[in-house]
């Protein structure tokens, strides 16, 4: 499924406090704005009922929904205008189970006329016109009058002369001319709000069941559905009058609860109907709307106990299997709602009963008869599973007893030891985070060179809001631990990220999301301060939990985390080989959609030093996975055919690493951009490229680069691909230009002063690599650098933190298709943050006010523009930092590991992304 995302439109509708304060609201416009209200509502949660006149009955089901329903258009900002071309793919869906259904907008005027029974017809003409009452002693009156801003009531001391209200005659909702009032004259004046709160009370307290008139009688609920109407539309007016001050002032809000609580007083009464009648369909939907909009515990016990006691009758004493199951679904639901909530303890103790039933017969027949009677205890666990999926002790006795899969060994050149989401910064840390934490959705590969969105730890796809998204938690998600996820612990990830303390962004990532407020467990709300070409990628973040110091060495230790795996620090070596082990986490399946994953019981990841040699490993201990290959080592493993039961998985079109030359602007030499050109067309790349890291010349393998971006991608600039004899490359090396732009920067006094070029040592290709591209620059422009290996931690602390290097072989990933340079480039940058070469555009080409302008741009052909714009201006003026190459992750499998192929090629970074979704053939 596609959205199609809209352009940025800088103007915004400003709001704005008028001079002279109004003697009343106009009413007609005040309906309008209330109208126009209701079609938000959703959000709150309230919805208005239907005809008072209809009999208890469930909903009109939805229209049938295409194949590939129509999503509506992206809402990021208010008043942008649509654009098109751009799309970005997201999963279809239906909304988070959780979504309240869509108000019922209702006029109060036309309700009136459309109900048959005359005190209905009655209530809604009394209150069809707002107005407040003004009660006089001089003269003697009492009359209504247009409402205004002020909370007055019986309190006229309230009153600031001169004070004007704009009067209704009597037998007229026509206003007549406003006049003065007297202050010492009034006695009150009842806001609109509580004549309607009188007229519900008085109407809720006749009986129409035992009404003579056919015209009157009407059943409770229809009496329950008319207040519910009235008190709706009075609510929803108030709160639009309220943000628009025509309803001014803090006393306001004890009204509005006043008017919330009746509400709710009411919609709890329909409610206890509905379950009298068994009526299961109208009374969850009543409920839905009653756990939205309102959040205080004691209201939600009060609207969880219909329905919870409906259910637990079913569980206790339905006369058939069919019903129990029915009811077991509803408890499911009933639990999505209400998290953790007492009223539906007896009826879930009912099903853990029985689940924990049948895990014991299970623990006994493997007991008795080991893996001979596997088939009865597979048969007794989905019993069990059926009765209470969230029962942990159901994955843990499968995993014990290895009745699913076996051990998924991973061939890595390094092994994981900073675990965190805040500190991994190696690429087997990072996978090893892919594999135990999860973001609210996840960027995912499709094969045809672009990617597409898909929910991660949300329920469900995402509900769009103004300038955000609004994700659903499942109320069974829980922490490797236990202990439930909360919307909390999304939004104090959120903090850690806008503090930079989330190692794999920058804090200038943090800078594009709002603060978050969390009023309800399982809801969070995302917004962004601006309009983004990708919104959702802002929002692809590692979740932690709360409190949890992810940025300490203790939790990186012992990650805490959700994701189909957990860390075990029970087993170091595999067959005498380093190892770092994963088990499954038993909470993962739990989840909704969940159900039976992860499908490999354990991941280890083995340090290995000879690919080659790995590959050859017979028996189950061979590595079943092998990353990180080097193009000679992928070719002398196929050749030798070392490895019959291995194949080389096809090289991801999406390859969004870059490496490049760190230069550190602070250097004065450096700060000028004729050397920084010089250096960049002196290093022949493709020449690196053949004689270090392809596995021969010529080989459609690794990609040069001349530009900030990823070859082959969309901001990447097609116009500035010469061609090196008859075949088109990206490397920029050209010996005229780079002693020309030599000459220029000696006429600005910029000479050979010893540079260094830090690199990561261990890899002998980098180190031969980078030893050349020194000699190359010596012999083209007679500049020395001199190559200086580091520890890769050590590398990132000098380039980082310390700002110690010259220029130094680094890397960015790029986490996602927009392609944005600000954390690359961003000019505030400091210790621990981004920009940490020290680029602070000063040269004539500045590229800053490019980038920026880049981000505020949503319109993709335009984005597309700008983009190869600033790609151009980067290689010809600025060169802020030196591009070098692509190099692409080569990875072998076994004939035994299962990779869907949807998930295929996967990302080569992350790896494990879909991993819950991998099988293992047991031999």
């Amino acid at each position: 499924m596609t959205i199609q995302l809209r352009g940025a439109n800088p103007k915004r509708a400003a709001g704005f406090t008028p001079a002279v304060r109004p003697a009343g609201i106009n009413p007609a416009a005040r309906l309008l704005v209330v109208s126009l209200t209701l079609t938000l509502f959703a959000v709150a949660g309230l919805s208005l009922a239907s005809d008072p006149d209809a009999k208890p009955k469930a909903e009109a089901p939805a229209a049938k929904t295409p194949d590939k329903p129509a999503r509506p258009q992206e809402d990021e900002e208010p008043g942008a205008q649509p654009v098109k071309n751009h799309k970005v793919t997201v999963p279809d869906g239906e909304p988070a189970a959780n979504t309240s259904p869509a108000p019922r907008p209702v006029n109060l005027k036309q309700a009136a006329r459309d109900a048959k029974k005359i005190p209905v017809q009655n209530l809604f003409h009394e209150l069809d016109v707002p107005h407040d009452v003004l009660t006089c002693n001089y003269p003697r009156s009492v009359e209504n009058i247009v409402p205004i801003p002020e909370h007055i009531d019986d309190n006229p001391e309230a009153i600031t002369e001169p004070f004007k209200v704009t009067p209704y005659p009597r037998n007229s909702w026509t206003p007549d001319e406003p006049k003065k009032v007297i202050k010492s004259h009034v006695v009150s004046i009842k806001p609109y709000e509580e004549v309607a709160l009188t007229a519900v009370d008085a109407f809720l307290k006749e009986k129409y069941e035992t009404a003579r008139d056919a015209d009157k009688q009407m059943t409770r609920y229809e009496q329950d559905v008319a207040a519910e109407q009235v008190l709706t539309t009075v609510y929803l007016g108030l709160q639009s009058d309220r943000q628009r001050s025509l309803r001014a002032g803090g006393a306001w809000q004890a009204v509005e609860d006043k008017l919330k609580q009746r509400l709710f007083a009411v919609l709890l009464e329909e409610l206890n109907l509905l379950v009298e009648t068994r009526d299961w369909e109208p009374a969850f939907a009543l409920t839905k709307r009653l756990a939205a909009t309102y959040p205080a515990p004691a209201e939600q016990d009060e609207a969880a106990k219909p329905l919870a006691g409906l259910i637990y009758a079913a569980l206790t004493h339905a006369p058939d299997e069919k019903q129990k199951a029915e009811a077991r679904k509803r408890l499911r639901l009933m639990e999505d709602l209400f998290p953790d909530n007492k009223a539906l303890d007896d009826s879930s103790e009912v099903l853990r009963k029985q689940a924990r039933d049948l895990i014991a017969e299970a623990k006994k027949e493997w007991e008795a008869n080991g893996p001979k009677g596997n088939d009865h205890i597979a048969k007794l666990l989905n019993e069990a599973a059926v009765a209470a999926p969230n029962e942990p002790d159901i994955r843990k006795l499968q995993l014990k007893m290895n009745i699913e899969h076996p051990t998924l060994r991973v061939g890595v050149r390094e092994l994981p030891s900073q675990m965190s989401p805040a500190l991994a910064r190696g690429d087997s840390d990072l996978r090893a985070v892919e594999l135990m934490f999860e973001s609210l959705v996840k960027l995912h590969p499709d094969g045809d060179g672009g990617s597409r969105w898909e929910p991660g730890l949300a329920e469900g796809p995402p509900q769009m809001t103004p300038r955000g998204r609004q994700f659903q938690l499942a109320a069974t998600s829980r922490w490797s631990n236990g202990e439930r996820i909360i919307a909390g612990d999304v939004r104090d990830t959120v903090g850690l990220f806008k503090e930079g303390r989330i190692a794999s962004r920058p804090p200038v990532w943090g800078d594009l999301l709002d603060p978050v407020n969390v009023t309800e467990a399982s809801r969070v709300n995302l917004t962004l301060p601006q309009g983004w070409l990708d919104p959702l990628a802002l929002m692809n973040f590692k979740v932690v939990p709360s409190g949890s110091a992810p940025d300490s060495a203790a939790f990186a230790a012992h990650p805490l985390g959700s994701g189909p795996f957990v860390y075990t620090d029970k087993i170091h070596e595999d067959n005498g080989r380093p190892c770092v082990a994963f088990t499954a986490n038993p909470y993962y399946s739990t989840r909704p959609g969940k159900t039976g994953l992860p499908r490999i019981q354990e991941v280890h990841f083995i340090l290995y030093t000879d690919a080659v040699a790995e590959m050859n490993v017979k028996g189950s201990s061979r590595c079943d996975l092998m990353l990180d290959l080097t193009a000679k080592e992928a070719a002398a493993a196929l050749q030798a055919k070392a490895a019959a039961d291995m194949v080389l998985l096809p090289v991801a079109s999406t390859n969004r690493r870059i490496y490049f030359l760190a230069v550190n602007h602070r250097n004065p030499v450096l700060a000028n951009a004729a050397f920084r050109r010089a250096l960049a067309y002196a290093a022949n790349r493709d020449k690196l490229l053949n004689d270090d890291f392809r596995a021969a010349p010529g080989q459609e393998l690794h990609k040069p680069l001349n530009g900030p971006y990823p070859a082959k991608s969309w901001a990447c600039n097609p116009d500035l691909t010469p061609k090196n004899g008859n075949k088109p490359t990206l490397d920029p090396f050209n010996l005229e230009r780079a002693k020309a732009s030599m000459v220029q920067a000696g006429k600005d006094g910029v000479h050979d002063s010893g540079l260094t070029l830090k690199y990561p040592a261990g890899d002998p290709a980098v180190e031969k690599a980078m030893n050349a591209l020194c000699e190359q620059v010596r012999d083209a422009i007679h500049v020395t650098l001199k190559p200086v290996a580091v520890s890769p931690a050590q590398l990132r602390h000098d380039v980082e933190t310390t700002f110690d290097y010259d220029l130094a072989y680094y890397h960015y990933d790029f986490p996602d298709d927009v392609y944005w340079l600000g954390p690359l480039l961003d000019p505030s940058g400091g210790p621990g943050r981004h920009n940490y070469m020290g680029y602070t555009g000063a040269d004539s080409g500045n590229l800053i006010p490019q980038i920026r302008d880049i981000s505020r741009r949503r319109d993709f052909p335009e984005v597309q523009t700008f983009a190869h714009i600033l790609h151009n201006n980067f290689l010809k003026d600025e060169m802020p930092f030196i591009p070098l190459w692509q190099l692409d992750a080569l990875s072998a499998v076994s004939k035994r590991v299962d990779i869907p192929k949807v998930d295929l090629p996967f990302d080569p970074v992350r790896v494990f992304t879909d991993v819950e979704r991998w099988k293992l053939k047991v031999e």
